[in-house]
């Protein structure tokens, strides 16, 4: 009989790949739970505001602000809601005088709702923050 042939295996034309085919970069991302400012892939960057300047004034004053909220008897979920609108009237308050009064106004009516003694506490720090916030920032915290 003539030539006989028999492979066994596999054929392949091309690459063999043995798991995944990546042309770029390949990101594997696990567990984020509890992270912040997180960043994933080429040239991505974070900026995370955690209290603001805490040689100021009105950071040490939020920093007191923050560990108040994690010691309360708001339920997790809440605290978490709390300090988020809590950073946002401070980042927004650390702008100066290019600081929006009215969203401030707005996230202190919300925080009004959600946890008033939280609020009382970020309004007294916003109207007695002096040069630190804008004339308007403190008019809006002390109207409340």
């Amino acid at each position: 009989m003539g030539n006989v042939s028999q492979t066994w295996g596999d054929v392949v034309h091309g690459d063999k790949i043995g798991g995944d085919k990546v042309a770029g970069d390949k990101i594997s991302v696990g567990n984020l739970t509890g992270s912040s400012g997180i960043a994933i892939g080429r040239g991505a960057s974070a900026y995370v505001n955690t209290g603001g300047e805490s040689g100021s004034k009105i950071g040490r004053a939020f920093q007191a602000i923050y560990t108040q909220i994690r010691g309360s008897q708001l339920s997790e979920r809440r605290k978490d809601l709390v300090i988020q609108q809590a950073q946002q009237i401070e980042a927004e308050a650390l702008r100066g005088e290019l600081a929006d009064a009215s969203f401030i106004q707005d996230l202190l009516a919300s925080l009004q709702r959600i946890a008033p003694d939280v609020c009382g506490a970020v309004a007294q720090t916003l109207a007695s923050a002096g040069s630190e916030v804008s004339g308007d920032v403190r008019k809006a915290a002390a109207s409340l």
